[in-house]
């Protein structure tokens, strides 16, 4: 009932007036045919109390067909669109965690995110031990070369323990990803906000947004620089000149930074998957 009070005060005037007027009107038309009846009025005029019946009824009808039937078919129309929302948002949901889950190993949230934060910590280590100048001794040169390769092997081991895709391959997958919570940001969340429909909570929001953003914004070129890694492993520095050793060093650190940016970002979006399922719920 209060719904129906709410909706006869968004009605346009016009319709108001309408309505209060076919009311009063029936209610009119209801009196002086009772009446006639009580005096025998309407006794030998058949066809005239049908129509005085017929008019007094549409009177009455008027207001329900514009407020009640109304009202119960725009119900029934937003029923039907929340029930269409919740489904689209379901699936869009259902895409965007399966092309997610197909570039992990494993399938618990929990060891996915003690995993990729390994990776992260290990692409720290590496880019500290190539900063300074170069040894100048030969053998000391070669051991720190050592220790850089063992790093390399570490970090290489936690990035395979995460993720079931190469760094070349994980490429089109992380692409993915960015283009189907663009889906969801762009599509999804206008709809259910406004259906009142269960989005993301504001902070759980934020995290996945600047998680996507590092992806969108990943160096592709240093994320993969596969040949230098190769280069470095299999062929120390030699030279004690400092140019070389600054080069691998450099290079390395720029794709341990965009390997760290990848974990972090990944790492948002693990943490917040149950988030992510509630939403349209």
């Amino acid at each position: 009932m209060g719904e129906l009070w709410a909706r006869w005060g968004d009605a346009p005037r016009v319709v108001r007036w309408v309505v209060v007027g076919c009311l009063v009107a029936g209610s009119a038309g209801l009196v002086v045919g009772i009446l006639g009846d009580f005096n025998g009025f309407w006794d030998d005029k058949a066809f005239s109390t049908n129509l005085v019946s017929s008019v007094i009824g549409l009177l009455f009808g008027v207001p329900l067909a514009l407020l009640v039937l109304s009202y119960l078919t725009e119900a029934q129309a937003e029923d039907r669109e929340l029930k269409q929302c919740r489904r689209y948002a379901e699936k869009t949901v259902e895409t965007f965690l399966d092309n997610l889950m197909q570039g992990f190993k494993g399938t618990d949230p929990s060891a996915i995110a003690s995993a990729l934060d390994q990776w992260k910590i290990e692409n720290t280590q590496a880019p500290q031990l190539l900063r300074g100048d170069a040894p100048v001794d030969f053998d000391v040169r070669r051991q720190r070369a050592g220790e850089v390769y063992a790093c390399l092997e570490a970090r290489n081991s936690a990035q395979h323990a995460a993720l079931s895709k190469n760094t070349t391959d994980s490429l089109d997958w992380l692409a993915q990803i960015v283009q189907n919570w663009d889906r969801l940001d762009s599509d999804i969340r206008p709809r259910v906000e406004l259906l009142g429909i269960r989005w993301l909570p504001a902070k759980v929001y934020a995290d996945l947004a600047a998680g996507v953003r590092l992806l969108r914004d990943l160096d592709r070129k240093h994320y993969t620089l596969l040949e230098i890694r190769a280069a470095f492993m299999f062929k120390p520095p030699s030279n004690p000149e400092q140019e070389e050793w600054t080069k691998f060093g450099s290079l390395l650190l720029k794709e341990a930074e965009a390997q760290k940016s990848v974990a972090k970002a990944l790492l948002a979006i693990v943490n917040n998957i149950g988030a992510i399922k509630d939403i349209g719920k």
